[in-house]
């Protein structure tokens, strides 16, 4: 059994909440679907992962990695509010400074950024 397994983390560790997304554009050779990939830590422990292919092929790479990110994101949302009933607190998730700063996706207006994050996988 796992009763005595667990993670640990000392009084100053830090807690932060990281994720990283990718998505392999047409990866597969059959049915050119893309598959997303998604990792959670929190701290520097991997809390959460995923790998799943996505349910329609995606007509660019861009629109693939979104799909990818879409789930992150939701993964994201969801351990935060559970982390949240544990008293731990997380500043608003910069999701937009990333997709613009670190994507090089300011051709975007903020609110076509904000459509595209929360349209729903399919």
């Amino acid at each position: 059994g796992t009763v005595n397994r667990g993670l640990w983390y000392s009084k100053d560790s830090s807690v932060a909440l990281t994720a990283f997304a990718d998505a392999d554009h047409a990866g597969s050779q059959d049915t050119r679907r893309s598959t997303s990939g998604s990792v959670q830590f929190l701290g520097e422990w991997l809390i959460s992962w995923s790998s799943k292919r996505q349910k329609r092929a995606a007509i660019s790479s861009t629109e693939a990695e979104y799909i990818a990110l879409s789930g992150c994101r939701a993964q994201i949302l969801w351990m935060r509010s559970q982390l949240s009933d544990y008293g731990l607190a997380f500043n608003k998730i910069p999701i937009i400074e990333f997709l613009t700063n670190k994507l090089g996706m300011k051709s975007f207006m903020p609110e076509m950024l904000k459509k595209l994050m929360n349209k729903e996988d399919e």
